[in-house]
């Protein structure tokens, strides 16, 4: 999985989930950032759509090489935020509580996906975690996970110079 492919992956996810509705051509319907200073502060100051979904660029590992194959483990993340109003102490469980649902949803489609577009997603290495409050009150969940990408090891001649 590329870069590319793993970013258009949960953007589509955005926007098929029923609770966020990604729209990407309709400015006022955002819920879908990859999670880097410039638009994180772009997202803020465009006044983020809620439920919003940030994405982290995935970090990769060293190679695993055994019997099956030598892949290449890839730890990536996702935060699912919503704001609470100020002072809304009680409030912040039952957003907590939907946060925590749409990102088990999410999990949830990358299990069903595994075998065809998040190949080599690794189920027991979910991690989730409350967040908050972030920037101005908000709430939610980061989930971390890996993907054991496989990695070609067929020499490629075409590739260098004789």
């Amino acid at each position: 999985m590329k870069l590319t492919d793993y970013v258009a992956y949960f953007e589509t996810l955005a926007i098929k989930h029923k609770a966020i509705g990604h729209d990407p051509a309709d400015a006022k319907k955002h819920h879908f950032f990859q999670f880097d200073p410039e638009e994180i502060n772009n997202a803020l100051r465009s006044k983020v759509q809620l439920p919003c979904l940030f994405l982290e660029t995935y970090e990769s590992s060293p190679l695993i090489n055994n019997a099956g194959g030598c892949f290449k483990p890839r730890q990536g993340a996702f935060m699912i935020l919503d704001k609470l109003p100020v002072s809304d102490f009680k409030g912040k469980v039952h957003l907590l509580d939907g946060m925590e649902s749409i990102g088990e949803d999410i999990i949830v489609k990358m299990m069903e996906d595994r075998t065809s577009a998040v190949l080599g997603f690794d189920l027991n290495s979910v991690q989730s975690s409350p967040v908050g409050p972030l920037w101005d009150n908000y709430y939610g969940w980061v989930y971390t996970f890996t993907i054991l990408d496989h990695f070609d090891t067929t020499p490629r001649p075409d590739k260098w110079l004789p």
